[in-house]
């Protein structure tokens, strides 16, 4: 069945699996064999430690509450109606009150700009047709930026995860000026790694994102931080519309099942699966999945090869698993001379 995307550009929330015996992500490639002095088997997986969302895919299960909030998630991004609604019926004027206030309190400039846009645009949008499905905001990466950095962060004291449908937070939603009282003390209230959670936010240039104008470049902090507020208000609306009673448990399912034993699972399926590849290449791993893999009897087997500087920031690191025994090899650090490259 085709299902609803779930980035913030295209922002439809989809899926996972509730089957506790689903596997953590796509498997690896299928591995293939060349010919030199002997043959070599290879795989290669794109692990994507970065995705923390437990309605990325829309996987086969046989509970039957999964399938029917999935499909009715579908119905609504895909026929709305009477459903898509103002923006404002949403996230309330109310709601961007306070959400103005706190951005002043925190220093932002351009706040006053961005209370025009809301008042000339964004609080006049339909839900769907103007704000999930407009590819001119993603394009523009209104939405998927403040995502990008909050969704999940790592910290010194574990994981700080934003209330939104899409990760793996834990606390509930009674209803949605409940869920925007979380945000907000996430965003404003909460530091990490002694930092407020809105002071890792970066402004989005158009040197980079080219659909941007100048003038929204100019206020990106608080309108970024608007466009986010917005794209979680709407998910909690429509999950609560569609599966008020089923979709908070069913995510909970879907963390433990999917998320929170990625890493293990990820290293069990290499090692029941893929144990007669020669070299693994393994892409987008979190920094904790290479302590992880020398750890796991899989370590006992593979020399695990990490960059020796791991990216701290972004969380998405690529790494070489080579049998023990298949050869001498010398590891060249690269990433050094390309720190400054442009991406």
């Amino acid at each position: 069945a085709a299902a609803a995307t779930t980035t913030p550009e295209t922002a439809a929330a989809t899926t996972a699996a509730t089957d506790t015996t689903a596997e953590t992500t796509t498997e690896p490639a299928a591995t293939t064999t060349t010919t030199a002095e002997r043959a070599l088997t290879v795989a290669t997986w794109n692990v994507a430690a970065i995705n923390n969302n437990p309605f990325e895919y829309w996987i086969h299960s046989e509970d039957e509450s999964y399938n029917k909030l999935m499909s009715d998630v579908q119905a609504f991004i895909s026929e709305p109606g009477d459903k898509d609604v103002r923006v404002k019926e949403v996230f309330t004027d109310a709601m961007w009150d306070e959400l103005k206030g706190k951005m002043k309190s925190a220093g932002w400039a351009g706040v006053d700009d961005v209370d025009d846009l809301w008042q000339d645009d964004y609080r006049r949008r339909k839900i769907v047709s103007g704000f999930l499905k407009d590819a001119e905001l993603g394009s523009k990466r209104l939405a998927s930026m403040p995502d990008r950095v909050t969704n999940t962060i790592r910290s010194t004291d574990g994981k700080k995860m934003r209330p939104t449908v899409i990760n793996c937070y834990e606390q509930e939603f009674t209803s949605i000026q409940d869920w925007w009282t979380q945000w907000k003390t996430f965003i404003f209230d909460t530091e990490v790694n002694g930092k407020p959670v809105y002071g890792l936010l970066q402004p989005i240039k158009r040197s980079k994102y080219p659909a941007i104008s100048m003038a929204e470049e100019a206020v990106s902090l608080p309108l970024q931080t608007l466009a986010g507020a917005i794209f979680d208000a709407i998910l909690v609306h429509m999950m609560n519309s569609v599966a008020a009673d089923t979709w908070q448990p069913l995510r909970t399912q879907l963390c433990e099942a999917l998320n929170r034993k990625k890493d293990s699972r990820t290293l069990d399926i290499l090692d029941q699966k893929y144990s007669d590849a020669d070299i693994v290449f393994v892409q987008e791993a979190a920094s904790s999945f290479v302590e992880a893999a020398k750890a796991h009897q899989l370590g006992e087997r593979y020399a695990i090869i990490a960059p020796a500087s791991l990216d701290p920031k972004r969380d998405q690191n690529s790494l070489v698993l080579v049998k023990k025994g298949f050869g001498s090899f010398e590891e060249v650090d690269v990433l050094s001379e390309l720190k400054d490259a442009p991406i």
